[in-house]
């Protein structure tokens, strides 16, 4: 298997991973963050335009909100430090402050699987999209890695068909003249408000 060495992968805890990228969420991840804090969904969620991203994807579940499309992100907020952003959930030691709520995408970050067509894991890539000072001294069994991957994969299609629900029905309603939905209007269509 390509990549084996790279399970050696073992956190630093330097917090750029929590600063640098956005998080696309799906309506599981909120519904497992709300669950696990106090914050209305419409408070843990942002929304970025294809321009605010560095590497914009089509495969991207992009919502069709008023103004344009959107990508459902973890909210971020001020960084004392850098004078950037931080997720809303860094806590001053770096670390994550609903670790066991938090987005599919986060609990498998760095770990990125290639599957062959039987669902095999042919290889495994760290693409960090953040300065990451990792040491490769660590035991990260792979089957645990594949088993995220998967739920997270999964999450992802089905929020995707979610979000191709939502956008066909705004054709509708552009068609019938109707004003353009806010982002409170799609969070009622998942069930989160």
């Amino acid at each position: 298997m390509r990549g084996r060495e790279l399970l050696a992968f073992r956190c630093t805890a330097c917090g750029n991973c929590c600063r640098e990228p956005f998080i696309p969420v799906t309506d599981a991840d909120l519904r497992r963050l709300s669950a696990h804090v106090d914050d209305p969904c419409g408070d843990i969620v942002d929304w970025a335009a294809p321009e605010q991203l560095a590497a914009p994807s089509r495969d991207d579940p992009w919502v069709n909100l008023i103004g344009g499309h959107y990508l459902m992100i973890l909210a971020k907020r001020p960084d004392p430090e850098s004078g950037g952003v931080q997720c809303r959930y860094l806590r001053e030691d770096n670390l994550c402050g609903v670790y066991e709520g938090r987005p599919l995408g986060c609990s498998h970050y760095p770990f990125e699987l290639t599957l062959n067509r039987r669902g095999q894991v042919r290889g495994v890539e760290l693409p960090l999209v953040a300065t990451c000072p990792y040491e490769l001294d660590a035991e990260n069994k792979l089957s645990e890695i594949c088993a995220q991957h998967l739920r997270h994969r999964d999450e992802r299609l089905a929020y995707a068909d979610r979000v191709a629900d939502w956008n066909q029905t705004q054709k509708h309603r552009r068609r019938d003249g109707r004003p353009q939905p806010l982002a409170g209007d799609f969070l009622e269509f998942l069930g989160l408000f």
